[in-house]
């Protein structure tokens, strides 16, 4: 029997639920114990998981981007950029900026300067939707000059995030709709109310969101999770389990293979494992940002979900991995030659990577479609890489 950890978000929430919900069943079937380790803070969940301390990680698929290191917390003495893999798992969900029932603010549009936007730890998740509703003065193209036209209110577990909706301490939150404590809003009065994201309508108003958060889909929610969501256009994206690459490759592909068999057995079991399915990984393969571990794409030909344009993104994947972990190397050499503190903390030393980072010249994580892939193997190409 293998004993494996994994990385899951807090206590009580619907990705621990759910992983203890299947683990039960792996545990049943194979004999391998997946044992759910809730986190509180994603920086530390990605920390550990680079130090050896979680074998796994279910984090959001957008994980790959904070190998550039641009948010201090990424780059202190235990993070930095580092070598994973997408693995076993995927499942999508849908995302939304929430409101009590009997809140004024119907649309978007009806935000009002002094909102108080309640949030967990990031108050960069708040930014994408005031950019839409036009609560900000400054220029969007120089972040560090924006003034935000709002109240942020943090909180440091997901639960009292959003609790505070219902308490009457903010007025609006960002949440899963899949989430145990959004049903809990939703089955209490006044109830609560997703705002629709009119991405279609308002495609100048999308692209100020698209400069804070460049990745996911706007798309009605599907019949997942509260009802308040369903059908509602909101924000949605992927989440993945994540494994270092010496993960081993007779497990990976072992897990990935009971996921998929055993989805009709676990897909009614959970807050969101309906959502667990060969949709979610197409969906996850078309725009992933880092590299598939090799166990997980033998299952992958196996059932006919691995083509040449897969292939060729999990080469441009793998190139730009590199090439940021090659960055973050030679940065902590060189910090060592000069005798700079690693430490996120530390002035010198940010300076010290920004300016290692930036000489570069590498590519940004961006989503990109198959054609921005063969562009960018051809740019790898042109820079010696």
């Amino acid at each position: 029997m293998t004993t494996l950890l994994i990385g899951a978000h807090g206590l009580g929430t619907e990705t621990t639920s759910d992983i203890e919900t299947v683990g039960r069943l792996i545990r049943e079937d194979t004999g391998h114990e997946l044992r759910v380790v809730p986190v509180e803070d994603p920086y530390w969940k990605r920390e550990w998981l680079k130090q050896g301390y979680l074998d796994l990680s279910y984090a959001p698929s957008v994980m790959p981007v904070r190998n550039e290191g641009r948010d201090n917390r990424d780059i202190g003495k235990h993070g930095g950029a580092f070598q994973f893999r997408v693995v076993a798992s995927v499942h999508t969900g849908a995302d939304g900026f929430i409101v009590r029932g009997d809140s004024p603010v119907k649309t978007i549009y009806d935000l009002k300067p002094g909102i108080r936007f309640g949030v967990y730890r990031d108050v960069a998740m708040a930014y994408p939707l005031l950019a839409w509703a036009g609560l900000y003065e400054g220029n969007l193209d120089e972040p560090d000059s924006v003034t935000w036209k709002a109240q942020f209110i943090v909180f440091n577990s997901w639960e009292a995030s959003i609790r505070s909706l219902g308490e009457g301490k903010t007025d609006i939150i960002f949440a899963s709709a899949e989430s145990p404590f959004v049903r809990k809003l939703a089955d209490s009065a006044p109830g609560i109310r997703f705002l629709e994201l009119p991405a279609n309508k308002d495609p100048e108003g999308a692209a100020r969101f698209r400069r804070f958060l460049p990745f996911g889909d706007f798309m009605p929610a599907p019949q997942v999770g509260v009802k308040a969501a369903w059908g509602v256009n909101t924000f949605s994206g992927t989440a993945c389990m994540w494994c270092r690459p010496e993960f081993s490759f007779d497990l990976a592909y072992e897990l990935t293979r009971w996921f998929d068999v055993n989805y009709y057995r676990f897909k009614n079991l959970g807050y969101k494992l309906a959502a667990y399915d060969r949709s979610a990984w197409r969906r996850a393969l078309d725009v992933t940002m880092a590299p598939v571990h090799d166990g997980t794409i033998r299952y992958l030909r196996e059932i006919g979900m691995w083509s040449a344009a897969d292939e060729a993104r999990q080469a441009y994947n793998q190139k730009l991995m590199d090439w940021y972990c090659e960055l973050w190397d030679t940065a902590v050499s060189e910090a060592g030659r000069r005798g700079i503190e690693v430490n996120q903390d530390n002035v010198s030393w940010t300076q010290l990577w920004n300016e290692i980072r930036n000489a570069s010249h590498a590519p940004r994580y961006r989503q990109m479609t198959d054609e921005d892939i063969r562009r960018g193997l051809i740019q790898m190409r042109d820079l010696g890489r």
